[in-house]
Formats: structure tokens, sequence, C-alpha cells
């Protein structure tokens, strides 16, 4: 294990023990998307934000201790100046021992080029989802554009060739969220995306349920999905884990999916977090303007970076701030299990009693309600 790997395992431990800043940060770098996706709508944004490079250099300036950083939009490689990023990134933030992001797949051969330019930048640790919507037929027509599905499977097919050339850097991921929308397109979307993408089988899809987000996807609150079908759906997924990604370059995102996965249901169930969560003590979230919040999901502003000198600790000195972590605390936060929330919540309860409910997850003892 190298050393960021060792310093990332140290900031998991202070988290468990109550202390320590977050060093988890979802940061938005563009509200462009070359898609008009049904479930999203941040393609609506008439004026689309993106934070300079001299202002995300302030930022990682401020908050050198970030171990963990999750890029995200829009489509981040909408930005033509994403090599520069990555060049300033692996620069400035010293201590950062993983960076992941998702990408629709629109522009394959620019990807594929990027993300290897952010590696020979120096980015330790680089995981990539390529973003489907089920089978070719579901994935285009949610994603409103022909073609849509074939441009992301020849991004996934030229980053799989560079992770395969990475010695263990890079690690990609079909991605695919369950929503209402695709459901009611097809009864079992991870056969299809098995089928159309030309899989072994679902080892390789990561599951995402779909959530409303206010102030990052522009969705409001809708019907819950079926527990029923999607539950279904989970326990396939958790299924076709089973005895992949146990060697270092994947076992700690396959243990992560599988708790993921099998803590799904009871969210499916009860519509609160499985885990006591950890927004503001092990992650936030930063939108394109620099605006501050706990996360994906629990629309309350923070406050703004460029208020805060970009410091993240200078915003945790706010009576807000205290009270909101007070608000999570107790459970009286909008409640999900997204993986951006989920996998901080799970790494921050390995040492509480929370930890029992993952054990019985892991060995499939999961009580059915």
């Amino acid at each position: 294990m190298n050393s960021r790997l060792i310093g990332l395992a140290k900031d998991a431990l202070l988290l468990n023990l109550g202390r320590g800043l977050p060093f988890r940060v979802t940061l938005m770098i563009s509200e462009r998307c070359p898609l008009r996706c049904t479930t999203c709508s941040i393609w609506r944004t008439t004026d689309p934000r993106e934070p300079s490079i001299d202002e995300l250099e302030s930022f990682f300036a401020a908050n050198g201790h970030i171990s963990w950083l999750n890029f995200t939009g829009g489509e981040i490689f909408m930005r033509r100046d994403l090599d520069d990023l990555f060049r300033t990134t692996a620069r400035m933030l010293r201590r950062l021992a993983v960076v992941n992001f998702p990408t629709a797949g629109q522009e394959p051969d620019l990807i594929a080029s990027q993300v290897d330019a952010g590696l020979a930048a120096g980015l330790r640790r680089v995981v990539v989802t390529v973003s489907f919507d089920g089978g070719r037929r579901e994935h285009d027509r949610l994603r409103r554009r022909t073609g849509a599905f074939d441009r992301a499977a020849a991004t996934w097919r030229n980053l799989k060739e560079l992770s395969a050339r990475s010695r263990g850097r890079l690690s990609v991921f079909a991605g695919m969220t369950l929503s209402e929308e695709l459901m009611a397109l097809t009864p079992e979307p991870l056969d299809a995306l098995v089928r159309d993408l030309d899989l072994e089988g679902t080892g390789e899809i990561h599951i995402n349920l779909a959530h409303a987000s206010e102030h990052y996807y522009r969705t409001h609150p809708a019907d819950p999905l079926p527990s029923d079908a999607v539950g279904a759906i989970l326990q396939k997924a958790l299924a076709g884990r089973s005895g992949t990604g146990t060697g270092l370059r994947h076992g700690g995102v396959n243990l992560l999916e599988k708790i993921y996965l099998g803590c799904a249901h009871d969210y499916l169930l009860s519509h609160a977090s499985p885990l006591p969560c950890k927004a503001l003590r092990c992650s936030l979230f930063v939108d394109a303007d620099l605006g501050v919040y706990p996360c994906t999901v629990f629309n309350r502003s923070l406050g703004n970076l460029r208020d805060s000198g970009y410091s993240i600790a200078a915003l945790r000195q706010s009576a807000l701030w205290r009270d909101t972590v007070k608000e999570i605390k107790a459970g009286q936060c909008p409640g999900c299990w997204t993986p951006c929330e989920a996998y901080p919540s799970v790494i921050g309860n390995l040492l509480r009693p929370g930890v029992l409910k993952i054990a019985r997850h892991l060995t499939g003892s999961r009580r059915r309600t």
C-alpha cells in the first residue's frame, strides 16, 4: 500500500473516532452536458457555470488535506482545459489518494486521451464510471440521442484498454442508475446492458439508485422506486459480484459495492440511510459556483468558498454548519443511499455499531422485511 492510500486509511480512522476534516469532496466542475437525459435537468441550465482553473487552484491550496476527490458535472469532458485541471490537481493535492468521476462517454478518443494525460500528470489512482441506462434501446431513448450508447460503449472499450496498461492505477466500471423511467422501459436492465456491452457478467456494473436533488440534478422528488422489482435487480447485481475483485486492484471498490448493494434494499423500504450519514464529517458537495452543501441531496447552502478564502475549515466555524451536522446526526436530513454519500457512510461506521449491519450484509444473512 502506497503512502497516499495509508493517508486515506488514517483519514478513515480519524473519521471513525469523530475527528478530522472532511477529506472526500464531490466537486462539480462543469454544468455543460451533450445529452438531454429524462432523469436529470442539469442540461436545462441556460447559463452553465464552470469554476476557473485559478479558482480551483486556490481551493486546492486551501484544502491540502483532501485525500479523495470526486469530479462531477454535467459532463466533465466538455471542459477543454481538463488536462490542465488534472495537472493542477496532481501538483496541488499532495495527499490525494483517489480521483473518481463519471462520464457519459460521448467523445471516446478525447476521453481516453485526457484520462491518459491525467495518469501521466501524476494522479495516482483513478476510477472512471461510464454511464449507461440499460441496453442500447433504453439508453438512447432516455438520453435522447441516437448513437449515445455506441459512443459510450466505445469509450468503455478505450478505457478498458488503457486500464490494462496502467499497472493498477486506472479502474473502469459501467455505471447504471435504476430509475423509474428505466424500469418502465425494461424489467431487466442489467441483462440488457450485459448483452449490448458484451460483458461476461454483472460484476463490472456499478449500480446506483435514482435520487432527486434540487441543487444538483435540478429535479424534484418523484414516486418511490418499486421495491420488489428493484430489489430483485440489486440481488442479481450482488450475486454477480461474488468472487470478483479479490485482488488489491479492485478489492476495496468491490467491497464497497457489495455493502452498498446489500444495504440498498433496506433503503427502498425505509427511504432512510441504512447507516448513520457522515456528510460534513467525511464528505461534502461543492457546486459549479463553488457553493458548499452537505451532499448532493440535502439542499442547504452552507456558504460559498469564495467568501471563506476557499477554505473548508473556515466554513466549518459557522453556527449553520454546526447545526446542520447535528441535524444529520439526528437523522433529520432528507435521507439517501446514493454511492456519493453511502460510501463515506460505510467507511465512517467501521468502528461503530453500524459494522454489525455491514457484516450481516456481507455474509448474505440480510433479513428481508
